[in-house]
């Protein structure tokens, strides 16, 4: 589930709070990080800083549930990443990383909101 939080007063009590495009390409460019190819199986990383563009938003057809939005989005910008190396235990010096991310809204099992990771490249800064 990813959501900003919950309404807890008013007649909305219970609500889902959405992310902002922003903040939601804030979140998933964190989930694809760990899940990078080139971070996957020796690396532990940590965002330490992001600095990016509004993504672009696009339609992908009517609000899921009839609650959340459905868009697929395409945002760049600059990360710099904190990295641990798990075969040596070591500390690495962060790293400036230029990066573009395509993702799209998405519904877990449970109905929740999600989003479903396109595509991340990565180049060095």
């Amino acid at each position: 589930m990813r959501f900003k939080g919950v309404v807890t007063t008013g007649k909305q009590r219970g609500d889902v709070i959405e992310y902002t495009p922003k903040e939601k390409l804030e979140a998933c460019l964190r989930v694809a990080l760990t899940k990078h190819p080139d971070f996957l199986d020796c690396f532990l990383v940590h965002v330490k800083a992001v600095s990016s563009n509004p993504p672009t938003v696009s339609g992908k057809g009517d609000l899921l549930k009839g609650l959340w939005q459905n868009n697929h989005y395409l945002g760049d910008g600059q990360v710099t990443v904190a990295r641990r190396c798990l075969k040596r235990d070591q500390v690495l010096q962060p790293v400036k990383l230029n990066f573009t991310l395509a993702f799209e809204d998405t519904l877990q099992e449970n109905g929740l909101p999600d989003f479903n990771i396109v595509s991340l490249d990565l180049l060095p800064a």
